[in-house]
C-alpha cells in the first residue's frame, strides 16, 4: 500500500470538515474530562497518605496516654439512660489506649436497685474494648459540677499515688 492510499483523518483537500470537527471537538472534552478525573485522584491519593503519615506520628502518643472518661449522673433525672450510656461508652468509644470510665453520680434519696447495680459494676472490665468502670457516689452533692470535682479529686490522688 502506497503512502497515497492510506485513508486520510483530514477531506482530501486537507480542510477539515464539519464532521472532523466534531469528532476534534469530543476528542478535546473526552481528554479534558480524563486529565480532570486524573487530577482529582491524585488530589485524594495524596490526601489519604498525609493523613496516614499524621496518624503514624501521633500513634504513639495515642498508645501511651491512660484516659480517664468521666460521666456525672444525677439518678433520679438518669435512671432509665445511664446503664445505657455506660455499655455504649465501653463497647463504641474507639481508643488505642488504657481508658478508665468513672460513673459519679449523687441521689437525693436512696434508690437500692439502681444503686446496687452501679456499685456491682464498679472495678470491672467491661465491653468488647475491655474497659475498667469504677463507680463512685457522691454523697452531699447537690449538682453535676460537685459530682465532676469529686471524681477529679479522686482521679488526681490516684495518678499522683500511682507515680
Amino acid at each position: 500500500m502506497a503512502v497515497m492510499d492510506l485513508p486520510l483523518v483530514f477531506s482530501d483537500d486537507m480542510a477539515m470538515s464539519a464532521v472532523d470537527w466534531l469528532y476534534f471537538a469530543i476528542w478535546v472534552v473526552v481528554d479534558s474530562l480524563n486529565m480532570l478525573m486524573g487530577i482529582n485522584i491524585l488530589r485524594s491519593v495524596l490526601r489519604r497518605a498525609r493523613a496516614a503519615r499524621q496518624r503514624r506520628k501521633c500513634q504513639h502518643l495515642l498508645e501511651l496516654s491512660p484516659v480517664a472518661l468521666v460521666v456525672p449522673c444525677y439518678l433520679p433525672n438518669e435512671e432509665r439512660i445511664i446503664f445505657d450510656t455506660i455499655d455504649w461508652i465501653v463497647d463504641e468509644v474507639a481508643y488505642g489506649g488504657d481508658l478508665t470510665l468513672h460513673v459519679v453520680y449523687n441521689a437525693p434519696k436512696p434508690m437500692p436497685l439502681v444503686e446496687a447495680k452501679l456499685r456491682s459494676m464498679d472495678g470491672t472490665v467491661r465491653g468488647k474494648n475491655a474497659r475498667l468502670v469504677r463507680v463512685h457516689r457522691c454523697d452531699g452533692s447537690r449538682s453535676k459540677a460537685e459530682n465532676l470535682n469529686y471524681v477529679i479529686f479522686e482521679v488526681l490522688s490516684r495518678e499522683r499515688a500511682a507515680a
